[in-house]
């Protein structure tokens, strides 16, 4: 039954885009915002048919991908003790679509809307979550930082894992605390050097500590 109440909470996510759509056709433009400079100005733009469905449609394909990986990489035991945070990480992610189909929404509609602000906070949010649970995560072909390294040892899996579940949490967080504070044009250069900084390092400790215990 717990089961089937994740399953309905991401198909309501999954539909909010498609309601949003047909209730605010006729007051969209013709043409579409479909891509933001490091501004938050949209810099492209396209075809209101197309457009304002693409992200609604890329949920659906991104639900049916999330769905049948889990049956290739995973094995039952896998499955059994990965399905809980897997089922959050897949809420989150459809929430974040859904979320970035709203903000472009309501730019379309001439809202005022922080483009940038919004979209971050989105991903921060989703990336801390994740980082999160990637403390305690078992090796698995799915979810984590898979290196040639951290999938051959269960130890250097664990403590890698371990670094970047509180590099993840500790960087999210302090992006969460700044980003309000600067300009659009800051935000953006700001999370490519959060991008960086989340995941450079766990590869790199990932190959230090695999040769640290080698030469032990």
């Amino acid at each position: 039954m717990k089961k089937n109440i994740i399953e309905i909470v991401i198909w309501f996510i999954i539909a909010i885009p498609f309601a949003l759509a047909l209730i605010y056709w006729n007051r969209l433009p013709d043409r579409l915002a479909i891509h933001f400079n490091f501004q938050g100005e949209a810099d492209a733009f396209g075809d209101k048919t197309f457009n304002v469905l693409r992200l609604p449609i890329l949920n659906l394909l991104i639900f049916v991908v999330l769905k049948l990986l889990p049956k290739f990489l995973l094995s039952s035991m896998q499955k059994e003790a990965l399905t809980k945070r897997y089922d959050i990480i897949r809420i989150l992610i459809h929430s974040m679509i859904t979320a970035l189909f709203c903000v472009i929404l309501m730019y379309s509609l001439k809202y005022t809307t922080n483009v940038l602000l919004l979209i971050g906070y989105g991903i921060l949010v989703l990336l801390l979550t994740v980082g999160n649970y990637l403390n305690n995560i078992k090796p698995n072909k799915l979810i984590g930082i898979k290196t040639p390294w951290t999938l051959k040892s269960t130890e250097v899996w664990r403590k890698t894992h371990h670094f970047t579940s509180r590099l993840w949490v500790v960087a999210s967080l302090i992006m969460m605390c700044v980003i309000p504070f600067i300009s659009e044009l800051f935000i953006a250069r700001l999370l490519i050097i959060y991008f960086i900084i989340i995941f450079l390092p766990p590869i790199y400790y990932s190959y230090y500590i695999s040769k640290k215990s080698i030469t032990k």
